[in-house]
């Protein structure tokens, strides 16, 4: 019997396609969660939706599979194409078609009795039970797909006007740039293909697709001001309440600011960590006031890092130098400076402090400006000693001589 292309738990599947696709660091010897058949059933189901995109690399005698995308050529994110898959029986689809069919009439409501009635009368298939009708509808309203009002005990439906949206390009940006950009990738669906599109990215962040099913719970909790239960493994769970999304606009990964119930303090956490979510359905009055502990301290975080080993701010500086004519150096600075402060020396010269809970953020940064910088200080001298290393080592790598002042 052929593999089914089709898929009834997206969170197995997320999982799966970061382990081996996304990262492409594991082979079909590391998939030890089930048999080494259930690898090449789930290999087999990525390819059909992902053929243009997966690459093959051996590593001596093993191979690893992965997905690359040439931006240049895929305007659109191929990894929506896992959302579109969901598994259905025939009679679910028999279902949708036949309610959707019956509630097709603008403005007209019908009670669950009248709807059954049309089933019996119209379609000649009683396919499904009295409960199971209302359980779909119930679905579609949650969905929004469906609108309903009480009169006494009597629920009465009717279907919502689709909204019609023509603007392509519009569509096109969103589905790619935003969160949760996988809903303007359906609406996309809906008008006509085309072969030239007028918008592409050059940085393209195509992986946190997979993370949309996750942020949607989420922002829906941010805005009930409720608490979620979350799973990074089996074994290692916690409680938090939703604050904020922060969306790198460097590498597009995506954090959830919250407070955290199992480490009593607000915490960052990376959405593709969370493996499983759940909405405790549970309103927390403190809400406001988590919010206005994390502006406190907000000043003071460089990234998504809240605390560092210490949970107090540490200070490190550097004083940078430039030729004349790249005046852009020093006004790369004051853009980039995030809330650090820059103070310009001199016509060439121009020093950057700041403050902040993990100065390990910073590294990264601070590195673009290594030719340009004249000296650094960190307070926490471990850290100094640390960045002082990796120059060290960049200069062996190179065969150069190292500077005496970074040994």
């Amino acid at each position: 019997m052929a593999n089914s292309e089709l898929i009834k738990n997206f969170d197995n599947i997320r999982k799966y396609m970061s382990d081996f696709y996304v990262y492409g660091f594991k082979s079909r010897l590391d998939y030890d969660t089930k048999s080494s058949r259930t690898y090449d059933y789930e290999k087999q189901r990525i390819t059909s939706w992902l053929s243009d995109y997966i690459v093959e690399n051996y590593n001596g005698d093993t191979k690893n599979v992965s997905v690359s995308v040439d931006t240049r050529k895929a305007v659109h994110n191929p990894l929506y194409n896992v959302f579109k898959s969901k598994s259905f029986t025939d009679n679910m689809i028999t279902l949708h078609f036949v309610i959707m069919d019956i509630l097709d009439e603008n403005g007209k409501y019908f009670t669950l009795k009248d709807i059954m009635s049309a089933i019996d009368d119209k379609y000649f298939v009683r396919v499904l039970d009295e409960s199971s009708v209302r359980k779909k509808l119930n679905e579609y309203i949650n969905l929004g797909i469906i609108e309903t009002y009480k009169e006494g005990k009597t629920s009465y439906y009717a279907r919502k006007t689709s909204l019609e949206y023509s603007n392509r390009d519009v569509l096109n940006f969103f589905s790619e740039i935003a969160p949760c950009g996988v809903n303007g990738s359906y609406l996309l669906d809906k008008l006509e293909p085309s072969d030239e599109e007028a918008l592409t990215f050059k940085h393209h962040y195509l992986n946190q697709a997979l993370d949309s099913v996750v942020l949607y719970e989420l922002l829906k909790a941010i805005t009930a001001k409720e608490k979620m239960a979350i799973s990074f493994s089996e074994n290692k769970h916690t409680v938090i309440l939703p604050l904020k999304i922060y969306v790198s606009s460097q590498t597009g990964r995506q954090w959830v600011l919250c407070h955290d119930y199992g480490l009593k303090k607000i915490n960052t956490i990376r959405l593709s960590r969370i493996i499983s979510i759940e909405n405790l359905n549970e309103k927390c009055s403190e809400f406001d006031d988590y919010l206005f502990e994390y502006s406190q301290i907000m000043e003071s975080v460089w990234g998504v890092s809240i605390y560092g080993k210490m949970e107090t701010a540490e200070h490190v500086d550097f004083t940078i130098m430039w030729k004349n004519g790249e005046n852009f150096v020093y006004e790369r600075l004051k853009r980039e400076k995030r809330n650090g402060r820059v103070v310009k020396l001199s016509d060439n010269t121009a020093k950057f402090s700041c403050d902040v809970y993990d100065c390990n953020e910073l590294f990264p940064w601070i590195r673009t400006f290594i030719s340009r910088i004249a000296e650094i200080n960190f307070s926490d001298k471990e850290l100094e000693q640390r960045f002082k290393d990796d120059l060290s080592a960049m200069y062996k790598m190179y065969d150069l001589e190292v500077p005496s002042d970074i040994q």
